[in-house]
């Protein structure tokens, strides 16, 4: 295939959801846009889970700005089920954001250098939470003697060194 023929060549998209999406107020709402070609040159893929998820690179909203330190539980939640961020109409789970902004993908690659190590910490508290039957337990392991839950970066502490004294 010549370079002019690869250069219109263009994926069709269909734009599904099990989910019902409500866009973040302040974002566009994709929804409303049917099924749609995109031009290779604007194709973007990422793979959640094991999904594989095409979607247009520059329609890709700036991260939202949202600061999840006070609500740790809501970070658990938000990390594997999310519409903060809404892309071709799908929420996207918190844990995916990195494949949309990272540097390596070319697409708002200043918003990832901004959001990179905020997002770092949330990665290391909700991967942390996983190793919890329960959200009890995760708090119960993450209190003080009095059962006073640890503030966000008491816990991030606690992790770092737990994880120093197993590597020890």
């Amino acid at each position: 295939m010549g370079q002019a023929q690869a250069a219109r060549t263009t994926t069709a998209v269909l734009l599904l959801s099990s989910q019902q999406v409500s866009s973040p107020p302040g974002h566009l709402d994709f929804r409303a846009i049917p099924q749609q070609s995109i031009p290779s040159a604007k194709l973007g893929v990422a793979l959640l889970g094991d999904e594989r998820f095409e979607y247009d690179k520059t329609r890709v909203p700036e991260p939202p700005t949202i600061h999840l330190l006070k609500d740790i539980d809501r970070l658990c939640e938000e990390w594997e089920s999310s519409n903060l961020l809404c892309v071709g109409g799908r929420g996207i789970p918190v844990k995916h954001w990195g494949k949309f902004y990272k540097r390596a993908k070319g697409v708002k690659t200043t918003a990832w250098d901004a959001l990179r190590v905020e997002w770092g910490n949330w990665k290391f508290i909700a991967e942390e939470r996983q190793h919890y039957p329960d959200t009890a337990s995760f708090w119960h392991a993450f209190s003080d003697g009095n059962g006073k839950r640890f503030l966000y970066q008491q816990i991030l502490n606690s992790i770092a060194e737990q994880r120093t004294s197993a590597a020890a």
